[in-house]
């Protein structure tokens, strides 16, 4: 409520269109209907957009390993970010102060994590910003009191039922006693933490560069012996950067770093969405929900052909002149048409040395391709069901009745790429 009532006394002077939004958690039985009423009737009275979200009760007993308390911040992030990507909304402000920071402080010490979990709630996180966060909780009710603001307390927050409360009602009140201004001390010690936390971040992206073998939306690809190489805290940092990239939501856990920052054998680290499989001389991370599948099949007529749909870029060009090396290429029969490009599957086989034939899985093993991305894989098959070639993590193999007879001739190129 004081936020709102800060931002509509800014309104004419920085032009805001200001939006509100309530979530019921359906937690506090007639209080929630009581808060939710409040609500509803103080926005109308105030003639701004409000967008209401009520929760089931049946959700908070179907939660398996989530907290009520994430749970609830996981809905009602989602519930805000849906609601700014609907209605063209450039920023989501929420009302945390400096007391809600510290206590985060304190619950992230039970988390184990680095500097990037003490430094707390951040001031602005991509389109989320908290204008209030070094504002603390009484100078708040100050500016209620003088105000004359109307609120809801939320009854629970006396209660000693989360962990956030007991460190607010029981551990903060102790600082307060040995020293009245301990707030403004946290305000230097974020500031501190934020800083560290700035040249953390820009020496784990400049050594990312430099062990990185190649990146998707789905896969990055490191150097194991330069990972190796590298001190143990910037390994971890590099692990959380890598997570970061391939939107994992879940924060990295010990048995991860101790897989790959500790250990020196091959491992293969499996955690619901997540794979990190240590291969030879690489280190692949994979966020298995973002693999890219192609679920059809894709029929080639004629030259050139342009496909861009389900995550992959297909391009198939005749050119005059071409590296059969570290192009995906075939020479130029017209006869194979038309070309049916698919996803590889257990009974693909392909022509290799000595007019043998050999099943594609087979040679994915060879070649230490990890089982989960052979999904990924496509093949393309000729108008007689022979295949011409297949395709997979940038690495791609042609049947010997295809190969290049002249790179001089006109040759077809298929490049075939994810997006």
């Amino acid at each position: 409520m004081t936020l709102l009532a800060l931002l509509l006394s800014l309104k004419e002077e920085y032009s805001l269109k200001i939006y509100t939004a309530y979530i019921n958690h359906n937690l506090r039985d007639d209080e929630s209907v009581k808060e939710e009423k409040f609500i509803k009737k103080y926005i109308k009275k105030l003639n701004i957009p409000l967008f209401t979200l009520k929760i089931n009760k049946s959700c908070w007993y179907n939660l398996k390993q989530e907290s009520i308390e994430m749970a609830a911040r996981r809905i009602r992030y989602d519930f805000l970010k849906n609601i700014i990507i609907k209605n063209n909304i450039d920023y989501i402000a929420t009302g945390h102060n400096l007391n809600d920071r510290i206590e985060t402080y304190f619950l992230s010490l039970f988390r184990a994590g680095g500097i990037d979990t003490l430094k707390s709630i951040p001031l602005i996180n991509n389109n989320i910003i908290r204008p209030m966060l070094n504002i603390t909780r009484n100078e708040i009710n100050k500016f209620i009191d003088k105000n004359s603001i109307p609120f809801i307390e939320d009854s629970t927050n006396k209660k000693n039922i989360y962990k956030r409360n007991i460190i607010r009602n029981k551990i903060i009140p102790i600082f307060n006693e040995i020293h009245t201004d301990y707030e403004k001390s946290f305000i230097h010690i974020f500031k501190f933490l934020e800083e560290e936390q700035q040249l953390i971040n820009k020496i784990t992206n400049k050594y990312y560069k430099k062990i990185l073998i190649y990146q998707s939306e789905s896969k990055i690809c490191i150097d194991k012996k330069k990972f190796a190489r590298l001190d143990i805290a910037l390994k971890k940092n590099l692990i959380k950067l890598i997570l970061k990239k391939l939107s994992y939501p879940i924060k990295p856990s010990l048995s991860l770093f101790n897989a790959t920052c500790y250990n020196n054998n091959k491992y293969n680290y499996k955690k619901a969405h997540f794979n990190c499989i240590d291969s030879g001389g690489f280190i692949l991370f994979i966020n298995t929900k973002k693999l890219k599948i192609l679920n059809e099949n894709i029929s080639v007529n004629s030259i050139p052909f342009y496909y861009k749909k389900n995550g992959f870029i297909i391009d198939i060009q005749i050119k005059s002149k071409i590296d059969p090396k570290i192009q995906f290429s075939i020479y130029n029969n017209q006869e194979i048409f038309p070309i049916t490009i698919r996803r590889i599957n257990k009974d693909d086989k392909i022509k290799i040395e000595n007019d043998n034939e050999k099943q594609i899985y087979k040679i994915l093993k060879d070649i230490k391709i990890p089982d989960v991305l052979f999904n990924e894989g496509i093949v393309i098959l000729s108008k007689d069901i022979k295949s011409i070639g297949f395709y997979i993590n940038n690495y791609f193999r042609v049947s010997k009745d295809y190969y290049i007879k002249n790179i001089l001739d006109n040759n077809i190129v298929i490049d075939i790429g994810i997006y």
